[in-house]
């Protein structure tokens, strides 16, 4: 951490805990807003700047319509979640227990409906390995043959199945590293799909993510996004 970073976290960090920032803090991108409980600098830090997700948000609201289904898989403390709840419906996937936390509290200011479901989408359902990031917004807790805990795994398919779930018009993935057994866990739901985005991590090679969404018979291409890290964006074509 450089030390003009340093600075400015000290400097959030007191301005949280003397009330010069306040919580709720409020978040929006083109004129979608939503309120957010802050209680730490990390959470300060991504509401007030959304980490530079303003792009990804960006897309969602712009390629979807009133009332579709998103599926938000790795939705932290709720940031897409809640600002995109002003336009459709959310289910918001968040394996990590005190994260999870933070997004079922965000999702009660919601200005929509947010359903927090404390899954962790996979290829197949069961128990799994899993490290929790050390600060709830941080969102860097994964899947990992290391991890300190344990989490519930299942497959978009079955949560559809069993109707515990509707079938998702948009699914946004950002679950670092673990793209590709979500994908292959909702194979049958992805044919129905409109709209996906899958943000890309170490060890995933977005050509695969790419081949997963073309056998849902979805257009695709790898972007930026203004961001060092790959997406690779599916979109159904009208025919």
């Amino acid at each position: 951490m450089t030390i003009i970073k340093k600075v400015a976290r000290l400097r959030d960090w007191v301005a949280l805990k003397t009330g010069a920032i306040r919580s709720p803090m409020i978040a929006e991108v083109d004129g979608y807003a939503a309120r957010f409980t802050v209680q730490s600098v990390e959470e300060v830090w991504r509401i007030r700047d959304l980490r530079g997700e303003q792009d990804v948000i960006r897309l969602l609201l712009g390629e979807t319509e009133e009332n579709d289904v998103l599926w938000d898989v790795g939705s932290n403390i709720g940031t897409h979640a809640c600002i995109c709840s002003t336009k459709f419906n959310v289910f918001a996937f968040e394996p990590n227990p005190d994260t999870f936390d933070r997004l079922t509290e965000n999702s009660d200011r919601a200005p929509g409906t947010v359903i927090p479901l404390r899954y962790g989408l996979s290829s197949s359902s069961g128990d799994i390995s899993f490290e929790p990031s050390p600060i709830a917004a941080n969102g860097t807790h994964k899947v990992s043959t290391e991890g300190s805990m344990t989490i519930k795994t299942i497959t978009g398919d079955e949560l559809v199945e069993n109707g515990e779930v509707p079938k998702p018009d948009v699914v946004k993935v950002d679950v670092e590293g673990h793209e590709l057994e979500v994908l292959k866990g909702m194979t049958n739901t992805l044919q129905s799909v409109n709209f996906v985005i899958v943000e890309i991590h170490a060890g995933v090679d977005p050509k695969d993510v790419t081949k997963l969404l073309t056998e849902a018979k979805l257009s695709t291409e790898i972007t930026k996004l203004n961001r060092d890290e790959d997406f690779v964006i599916g979109r159904r074509q009208n025919d």
